[in-house]
């Protein structure tokens, strides 16, 4: 069931209603089956794999709680993993096996959200190792600590800390929580719907277009850049606002990236629960700051590893790599350079790796990159992609709009919160209004990261 469809807003707006209305004891109840059914709009047989993954990490930290031993520790992250590893680097990892085979593992279809609930559920079998935390003894809570739909299939990757105690469903009503929840989807709505499915058929159309043109993959690489972050950051805000329309606060995501002053700026700005998982996880334990170039060549390249098992996300991640490790060097430096430079810098940096992330393999990729030293045919390429005036004023405007609307709709204390109900509602009739007019339009675009 994707936040894309209709049936979700039918799905969203009955559980809110229940869980309102039902009694404390038995709202963790209801989530959790909510939770299942969601999933399962998705697959059934996946639904399985998400409920073994979640009884072994349960069973994992009461086990570890017990007895901290190294060996069964180990023995334990490599089970928890194992489902992740085969189902999306089978066939990566095993070039070296025949061709049947090969075929056979790369046509394994990746379970949803897999990704973003085996890390969540590993960090709390982690945290019980180092002595950070109890294990969870209610399995029900654990379940749906792993499984709470509005994060379930592409993150935020909440830690046990920052979700459970808001799990045990003794709330009561608010309804600066409807309204709370009302913007944050609105404006995901609008990300998604306005900007990143209006971008789609030209990035496509830049990255099939036939002969190298350095125009193209500029043009590519900056639209592509807007596409993924408003695609991404809109799913994260409908999901933030579905869990807040049920009095749940998750962490927030995104942080306005583009206009971050430096490559590590950019990483505490973008997926940024992703980027705490690596640091706590990752960075910190293979020395931070005391190995910093080991530790964060293991961060960037791990990065993107995890985004899939193809070479372009790996150079992915090593440019970003190298990139940081050039920033950190240039920040010792005695000179400065102005604030908007340095925005503007970064901004060049993370757009130009945006070609290895979308590229369809290395020699795509490399042709991309080797096109900015062609001609640049910047008026052909202009005719076929059909940029019009109205179409560059019309992303301008939903450009600006979204910046505006993002802040707006994290400003807890604002004179927003006390808006009559009247004007509440019609903020949720908004979002039904983005939904209907986006599956007439045909829009209903899958989220991107969905695939990872």
């Amino acid at each position: 069931m994707s936040f894309a469809s209709l049936e979700y807003l039918f799905f969203l707006s009955a559980v809110t209603v229940l869980y309102w209305i039902c009694s404390n004891k038995a709202r963790p109840v209801l989530l959790l089956t909510a939770s299942y059914m969601f999933y399962m709009g998705w697959s059934v047989p996946f639904a399985f794999l998400l409920l073994g993954e979640t009884a072994l990490c349960y069973f994992s930290c009461i086990l570890l709680e017990k007895r901290k031993s190294k060996p069964l520790f180990v023995l334990l992250l490599f089970l928890a993993f194992l489902p992740l590893v085969f189902s999306k680097y089978a066939g990566f990892l095993l070039g070296w096996i025949g061709e049947s085979t090969r075929t056979f593992l790369n046509s394994i279809v990746l379970p949803v959200g897999i990704s973003f609930y085996t890390f969540q559920a590993v960090s709390c079998v982690i945290d019980v190792y180092r002595g950070g935390r109890k294990a969870e003894k209610d399995f029900l809570r654990f379940s749906l600590f792993v499984s709470f739909f509005p994060q379930l299939v592409a993150g935020p990757i909440e830690r046990a800390d920052h979700l459970l105690p808001q799990l045990a469903g003794r709330k009561k009503f608010q309804w600066e929580d409807i309204q709370a929840g009302g913007r944050l989807m609105l404006c995901g709505y609008f990300r998604k719907i306005c900007i990143a499915d209006f971008l789609a058929p030209y990035v496509d159309g830049l990255y099939s277009r036939q002969g190298p043109d350095g125009f193209a993959a500029v043009l590519g690489a900056l639209l592509f850049g807007l596409q993924i972050y408003n695609d991404f950051a809109g799913y994260s805000e409908i999901a933030l606002g579905s869990a807040r329309m049920l009095g749940i606060c998750l962490t927030r995501n995104f942080h306005e990236p583009y206009l971050a002053r430096s490559l590590q700026d950019f990483w505490r700005r973008w997926h940024i629960t992703l980027n705490q998982w690596f640091r706590s996880y990752v960075y910190l334990p293979l020395g931070g700051k005391r190995r910093r170039i080991l530790a964060a060549g293991a961060v960037f390249f791990l990065s993107g590893l995890w985004h899939g098992a193809n070479g372009t996300f790996i150079c992915w991640g090593i440019y970003h790599g190298l990139l940081y490790g050039l920033d950190r060097a240039f920040q010792h430096r005695k000179w400065r350079i102005p604030a908007w430079a340095s925005v503007v810098l970064t901004f060049i940096a993370v757009t130009m790796g945006w070609i290895f992330f979308r590229a369809e393999n290395l020699e795509h990729a490399l042709s991309l990159y080797k096109s900015l030293f062609s001609p640049w045919n910047v008026l052909e390429v202009w005719r076929e992609m059909k940029m019009s005036p109205s179409v560059l004023f019309h992303l301008a405007a939903v450009l600006v709009t979204a910046f505006l609307v993002g802040r707006w709709c994290f400003q807890e204390k604002t004179e927003w919160m006390h808006m009559d109900r009247t004007v509440s509602a019609l903020l949720i009739l908004a979002i039904a209004l983005c939904w209907i007019s986006n599956l007439q339009s045909g829009g209903a675009n899958a989220f991107i990261y969905f695939q990872f």
